[in-house]
C-alpha cells in the first residue's frame, strides 16, 4: 500500500483510488477501540501476569494524542463483571 504524498494525512492511495480516513485524531478509531478494547486487554494482562507492553504503549499514546486519560475512563475489569473471577475461571470463561 502506498501512500500519496500529495495528498493530505487524511488520505491515502489503495489500489489507484484515493481513500478518505479520519480528518482528525479524536475519531472513533482512537476513542472507542483504545478505552474499550485496548484498556480492557491491558487490565486482564495484568490480572493474569501477562505482559502487554506494545498495548501499554498505544493506550499512553492516545491518551496523549487524544488528550484524554484512557486508563481512567477505559473499561475495567470491574466493569466487566470479571474482577472477583480466579485465573483458572477467567481462563474458563475467556475460551
Amino acid at each position: 500500500m502506498s501512500v500519496a504524498l500529495q495528498a493530505p494525512f487524511n488520505t491515502i492511495q489503495v489500489m489507484g483510488r484515493l481513500v478518505k480516513g479520519p480528518s482528525n485524531v479524536n475519531d472513533r478509531y482512537l476513542t472507542e477501540d483504545i478505552p474499550y478494547s485496548l484498556v480492557p486487554i491491558s487490565c486482564l494482562g495484568k490480572r493474569l501476569n501477562v505482559p502487554t507492553p506494545i498495548i501499554d504503549a498505544l493506550i499512553n499514546i492516545g491518551c496523549i494524542v487524544c488528550k484524554e486519560d484512557f486508563w481512567k475512563s477505559g473499561r475495567t475489569l470491574e466493569q466487566l463483571g470479571l474482577e472477583k473471577m480466579d485465573k483458572a475461571t477467567l481462563m474458563a470463561f475467556l475460551s
